[in-house]
Formats: structure tokens, C-alpha cells, sequence
């Protein structure tokens, strides 16, 4: 009886890229606004690859948070 190898996880140079501007402007005594602003990149090693398939392998995304903060 042969043994089977099952290969679940593909080492190689994945990358990830990321991105964030962030700032905070004072309105007055305890009172803060706060804002965030993010780009993430992810690539697969196998992108380039898979031909029609190979948008699995690459994602992307933008991120933005806002914020008040409030200190008595």
C-alpha cells in the first residue's frame, strides 16, 4: 500500500503591501477628530499562473475610519 501526499500549503514569495495615512486635528479642550485612510495589495505566488483563473490569486481593497474623541 502507497501512502498519499497531500500538499495543502504552497511555500513561495507571497506579498502583501500596505499602506495608511492617518491624522488628528484638535477642535477645542479634550475634543479630537481622528481620521484613517488605508490601501492594502496581496498577491499570491501563483499569480500569473492559472490564466482565466487567476484573479483568485491577487486582491486589493481600500479602508477609511473616522473617529471623535472625547476626553473629560
Amino acid at each position: 500500500m502507497e501512502a498519499v501526499k497531500l500538499h495543502l500549503a504552497v511555500f513561495g514569495n507571497d506579498t502583501i503591501e500596505f499602506y495608511q495615512a492617518s491624522g488628528k486635528y484638535n477642535l477645542g479642550p479634550g475634543v479630537d477628530v481622528l481620521a484613517t485612510l488605508g490601501y492594502a495589495n496581496y498577491k499570491d505566488e501563483r499569480k500569473g499562473t492559472m490564466g482565466v483563473s487567476d484573479a483568485a490569486y491577487e486582491n486589493s481593497g481600500f479602508a477609511a475610519m473616522t473617529g471623535l474623541s472625547l476626553a473629560f
